[in-house]
């Protein structure tokens, strides 16, 4: 993982290159920024529910008698 200033370091890397595309061409700064948007609407869309399904689940709680040191043991019982 990396620390802040790794990030910042490589996070100014990017901006640099996407500055001097801006500056040295603008049409592919443009198709490059036009892609990235369509890409994103992808990738951070919500997503599509394919399939539901429903469960239930019940159980019996059995509480076994205390022990001498007046702690409880739980058994649980499956079942539907």
């Amino acid at each position: 993982m990396m620390n802040t200033e790794e990030f910042q370091i490589q996070a100014k890397y990017i901006w640099d290159r996407l500055d001097d595309l801006a500056a040295s061409d603008p049409k592919g700064y443009e198709k490059f920024i036009d892609q990235q948007m369509k890409e994103r609407e992808a990738f951070m869309s919500l997503p599509v529910p394919t399939m539901c399904f429903f469960t239930k689940v019940s159980y019996t709680v059995l509480l076994k008698e205390p022990a001498s040191d007046a702690t409880a043991s739980i058994y649980y019982v499956w079942g539907s």
